[in-house]
């Protein structure tokens, strides 16, 4: 390589040094756009998906889902009691957990998976083809997986407890449309809060009572 370089006209050089400066300005260009690109879709903090990104990939994955009769599931997580954390260790150690959180989230999920931070200590996973079943399943193992681990304290050790709140919803069964599907899940949620923090929770059914026969009423149903 040195020898044909050393071989090159003066103007060869020039016109080499003119194409290589343009490949240099359309490289950096290139990493530029992808670095604007990721911060776009990108939550600052965890470095997980932004909820902006998570609305616009839920659309794509529900229409995949239609497009070849597959199963969607959606899970809602809410750190119980997250403000004892900010309270008691400050918001710089807030920060840190929720960043771990976002790391553990991802480590504990499928790469096909879609993890967002929905806002603030929430956070939503997006699990294509899987039904109820399976992202109960799922839900269970980010649980166990954040119920254990100990968390960064504020004297530099790892003491802090954590557990999570789990709401989770599937497509078609719990919810017809995106708009349904979060907020089932957040329902989910709320019932999992409700019944003592640190579970999976499935939407409530709606009930209503069955008119039989005779004019009277049965029992109740979906």
């Amino acid at each position: 390589e040195t020898a044909a370089i050393e071989a090159m006209t003066r103007d060869d050089r020039v016109v080499l040094q003119a194409v290589a400066s343009e490949l240099v300005v359309a490289v950096e260009n290139s990493r530029l756009y992808g670095l604007t690109k990721r911060l776009a879709i990108t939550d600052e903090l965890t470095d997980l998906y932004n909820y902006r990104f998570l609305q616009q990939r839920l659309d794509e994955e529900m229409g995949r889902a239609d497009r070849y009769n597959k199963r969607l599931s959606l899970l809602m997580l809410d750190l119980d009691d997250f403000k004892r954390i900010n309270d008691t260790h400050g918001h710089l150690v807030g920060d840190r957990v929720l960043a771990e959180v976002g790391q553990l989230l991802k480590s504990t999920v499928r790469e096909v998976d879609i993890v967002a931070r929905y806002g603030g200590e929430e956070f939503t996973i997006i699990l294509p083809e899987t039904d109820a079943s399976g992202a109960f399943i799922v839900a269970e193992k980010i649980r166990e997986a954040i119920a254990v681990h100990r968390f960064p304290d504020s004297e530099g050790g790892h003491s802090i407890h954590l557990t999570v709140s789990i709401g989770l919803s599937s497509y078609p069964v719990h919810a017809s449309d995106k708009e349904a599907l979060l907020r089932s899940a957040d329902d989910a949620v709320y019932h999992a809060k409700e019944t003592g923090k640190d579970r999976v929770r499935a939407p409530r059914l709606r009930l209503r009572r069955m008119p039989l026969a005779d004019g009277t009423t049965g029992g109740a149903v979906e």
